[in-house]
């Protein structure tokens, strides 16, 4: 679970965790997962909810304007749903920890429109008036919240469960080169020569690729535009190897033992106990969403070290 999972609480003997709070990324997989069983319910009672928020181009047409966003609060079965909620549940919980809820958001929320767009684009060449496309699912918003995450660990290595069941450990650009070559490679040779009917699509399929390629270049662009807010020039992050620290423990007599080297990240970073105080401080005072990432790191690195006390 990431920082803002948590709240924290300055007691005598340190700093205490955990209590449960209601994030931005539970926020959201509750919606989808509501709307699911709301699906249900209404297709029991003969008054269809997919129809009203459902997004197709004769839709559109009519006005129904808010399923260019809608859309993605609907989907067609339990996996479908349950895919895009584990996508989610591990990027979104990634982008409220190292940023905000704000941030997440803003990736999700846009990636759920530009996927729209994208979808639209591509069914706008469609020369049937019977093939009527039906976009539906999380996918958009799930997928820039994968590429949001990716680009910032893009030298990282990561695990990730393949078909959700093997483990794979791989370094966050193949992931995303993979995702990219499917969907373009989706697109390219199954959605448009469906739409088009200009020539056989190699293989059938009902996912909307062209969504996903969507939510895809929302991510990358919300990664470039942080990056530019911050000054900071759009290159990747070379692997992060952890420092070694070698000390030299003395005994109260005066007489030098043995060195210890120590493993761990950031080797030689003192926090105060007053940076604590005053992080704390700022949480009371504007919430935890204003910290920045500096300062998530010194909250985490206090809390593991009065948990070992």
């Amino acid at each position: 679970m990431g920082l803002s999972d948590r709240t924290y609480m300055r007691t005598a003997g340190g700093i205490v965790r955990p209590r449960f709070v209601w994030t931005a990324t539970r926020t959201l997989i509750a919606i989808n997962v509501g709307v699911f069983f709301l699906q249900g319910l209404t297709e029991m009672s003969g008054l269809n909810l997919t129809d009203w928020f459902v997004l197709t181009i004769p839709g559109l047409k009519r006005g129904m304007v808010w399923t260019l966003f809608t859309y993605a609060f609907l989907h067609s079965g339990f996996w479908h749903l349950a895919f895009n909620m584990i996508g989610l549940w591990c990027a979104g919980g990634f982008i409220q920890k190292s940023e905000n809820r704000g941030r997440l958001f803003a990736v999700y929320g846009g990636g759920v429109v530009l996927g729209a767009l994208a979808w639209l684009a591509v069914w706008a060449w469609n020369p049937s008036p019977l093939l009527q496309g039906v976009c539906m699912g999380a996918s958009a918003g799930v997928l820039a919240c994968m590429a949001y995450l990716l680009f910032n660990l893009f030298n990282e290595s990561i695990t990730f469960l393949l078909y959700f069941i093997i483990p794979v450990r791989l370094r966050s650009k193949w992931v995303l080169a993979f995702l990219s070559v499917v969907t373009v490679g989706g697109l390219v040779f199954a959605e448009i020569p469906e739409v088009t009917r200009l020539w056989q699509p190699l293989w059938i399929t009902d996912v909307a690729h062209s969504a996903h390629l969507g939510g895809l270049i929302w991510g990358a662009g919300m990664f470039a535009w942080s990056r530019w807010k911050l000054r900071q020039p759009v290159q990747f992050p070379r692997r992060v190897t952890p420092l070694r620290q070698t000390v030299t423990v003395h005994a109260h007599d005066g007489v030098a033992r043995a060195p210890a080297t120590l493993l761990f990240p950031g080797a030689g970073k003192v926090f105060p106990e007053a940076e604590v105080n005053r992080i704390l401080d700022k949480i009371n005072a504007s919430g935890i969403d204003s910290l920045t990432r500096a300062e998530r790191e010194v909250l985490e690195w206090a809390s593991t070290a009065s948990l070992k006390k």
